[in-house]
């Protein structure tokens, strides 16, 4: 199965490792950290400038304009 993440981006549910609320950057120093690393190694697509989320998967971090908690919605197995 695929999580639609916005902007025509599909994303494999099995590589996902986590959906997190954009917010989590302000908040938390190590996950920024984590973040500024994917990026400067180019790993991270998408806008963060209109992100709401962000997902980690096994290989990058994608932004999305969709909020944490409907992807969160969508990803769940029904």
């Amino acid at each position: 199965m695929y999580l639609h993440a916005g902007h025509d981006v599909m994303i494999m549910n099995q590589t996902i490792i986590a959906i997190l609320d954009r917010q989590i950057l302000e908040q938390s120093e190590p996950t920024r950290q984590f973040f500024d690393r994917l990026r400067a190694l180019g790993r991270v697509h998408g806008s963060l400038h209109e992100a709401k989320s962000l997902i980690v998967t096994d290989d990058a971090v994608v932004c999305s304009p969709i909020s944490a908690t409907t992807l969160s919605r969508r990803e769940r197995p029904r």
